[in-house]
């Protein structure tokens, strides 16, 4: 079971809210959102966000959001694998558990489903 996490907290310093910004025409997390699932290599995309207006974006964008991220964990200075672990460790509580973690971007607008795939190819050669 493969699991994907797109950190998206509301709170960004430099940019405010620079995860929904448009980007031609989509919030910028949609494309990230899109890639991952026009992939083929996930059973669960989760957007790990502190913000029900996040949530809303994400499910227009046709994806569900499971749990809110902790508020400790929506820090400037917390890193994403602070993250990663809080999510795994939540769906693990709701009995889920997961083979393979990927960390994708919010703000990775260019990502192809390609890409995801050359990158689980060379994961799996190496």
């Amino acid at each position: 079971m493969n699991l994907a996490i797109i950190p998206a907290r509301s709170g960004s310093t430099r940019i405010k809210d620079k995860n929904i910004m448009d980007f031609c025409g989509t919030p910028m997390i949609g494309h990230p959102i899109c890639a991952a699932r026009e992939s083929g290599l996930f059973d669960t995309i989760h957007v790990s966000t502190d913000s029900d207006r996040y949530v809303e974006i994400v499910q227009e964008l046709g994806e569900e959001v499971e749990f809110l991220r902790d508020p400790a964990l929506c820090q400037d200075r917390v890193g994403a694998i602070n993250v990663l672990r809080w999510v795994v460790r939540e769906f693990k509580k709701r009995g889920r558990q997961f083979d393979n973690i990927w960390l994708i971007m919010a703000t990775a607008p260019l990502l192809k489903p390609e890409d995801l795939k050359r990158g689980l190819a060379l994961f799996e050669e190496h």
